[in-house]
């Protein structure tokens, strides 16, 4: 009997302390990696940005680190950061990397510190892309880029300009902090228009000889597509949620609609004769249209790609565009050295603003 008491009592004991073992077998979770938030951010020289820092751990949990990291910025000339995660851009336009450390992880974005006040025109007859300070109307610089340079995008928040040479089947890359291309990229015949896509960092080309839109891919200065559109494409531009962009086809008297995301044509639509310039308004809802062989402007609609109506312009309408609160519509009207302003709402002429010899372009400042 003796041994079975012992037994008895041994065989509850293993089983207790096999139980304690279990639980004591965890570990703490280790930190794996730190991200940086807002990503890629733009600001304007002597304004300044929180950032915040998150970590992600071992165990798959995500923890805010914003008061717990080391703030680093690369380029302290440009922007420098405090302890808190808070940069503060100073007076000279550049690009910093900002970095959040805790340890050995490291976490990082880009911050551009934005060249602001600057406007932006091509001398096709001089092969240059002049730098214009709109505060005192100085020239700040004159670039020399592609062959016949006409159309020009900005993209204020990487500090980047892009010029279409028509005459050199290319466009150039400008930096606009140092006011130096940085490089020129082969594109298809003849490019006229270009517009920008912030969103998706795309640039997009109108190859005016070719028949095609060329879609750059900003990040690495190449061309990662080339579309097939109507004939003579001249204008182009992106809806506000970079999800269409329109062409405007000046030898097919057409409007090429093209889906951002497959790089397809999914519409075409009938115009006027020899459309030139095409906007956008920031509700995306209604692209417009100037054609300049039949002085009128066309309204589509965005959402069936119809046209609405047509207004008539002064004559020879090129460009086009649509202030902030898409309440009015602008065309440089070439062959009456006017522009015709148009009321939105009620796609009526409101005034017609007599300018110089033949204008062709017309723009917004935010």
């Amino acid at each position: 009997m003796a041994k079975f008491f012992v037994c008895s009592i041994l065989i509850p004991l293993v089983f207790l302390l096999a139980g304690c073992g279990g639980k004591g077998s965890s570990s703490p979770a280790t930190l794996v990696s730190i991200s940086v938030t807002p990503a890629n951010s733009g600001i304007a020289p002597g304004t300044s940005l929180q950032f915040g820092a998150s970590g992600v751990f071992s165990d798959g949990s995500v923890q805010d680190l914003t008061a717990l990291v080391t703030w680093a910025s690369t380029n302290t000339g440009v922007a420098t950061i405090n302890a808190t995660g808070r940069a503060t851009a100073g007076a000279v336009a550049g690009t910093t990397t900002i970095t959040a450390t805790s340890g050995n992880i490291p976490g990082s974005t880009t911050l551009v510190v934005m060249v602001i006040n600057r406007a932006f025109v091509t001398n096709s007859g001089a092969n240059t892309l002049l730098v214009l300070d709109t505060t005192s109307n100085a020239v700040l610089a004159n670039i020399a880029v592609g062959l016949g340079p006409k159309g020009v995008a900005v993209n204020a928040a990487a500090n980047r300009a892009y010029v279409a040479n028509s005459n050199g089947n290319s466009v150039s890359v400008i930096d606009t902090a140092a006011n130096t291309v940085v490089s020129t990229i082969a594109v298809g015949l003849g490019p006229s228009g270009v517009a920008m896509n912030s969103a998706a960092n795309l640039v997009y080309v109108a190859d005016s000889n070719g028949n095609s839109l060329s879609v750059v891919d900003a990040a690495t200065n190449t061309v990662a597509s080339t579309i097939s559109v109507g004939l003579g494409p001249q204008g182009v531009a992106v809806n506000p949620a970079g999800t269409r962009v329109y062409t405007a086809n000046s030898n097919g008297n057409s409007v090429s609609v093209i889906d951002a995301a497959t790089n397809t044509v999914v519409s075409t639509i009938s115009v006027g004769l020899g459309p030139q310039g095409v906007s956008v308004n920031p509700a995306g809802t209604r692209v417009y249209v100037t054609n300049s062989g039949s002085n009128f402007l066309s309204v589509i609609d965005a959402s069936s790609n119809t046209i609405l109506t047509t207004v008539s312009v002064g004559g020879t309408p090129q460009g086009v565009a649509v202030n902030s609160a898409g309440t009015l519509i602008y065309t440089a009207d070439s062959g009456s050295n006017s522009v015709s302003v148009i009321d939105a709402p009620t796609n009526t002429v409101l005034t017609t603003i007599t300018v110089g010899l033949s204008p062709s372009g017309v723009a917004f400042s935010p």
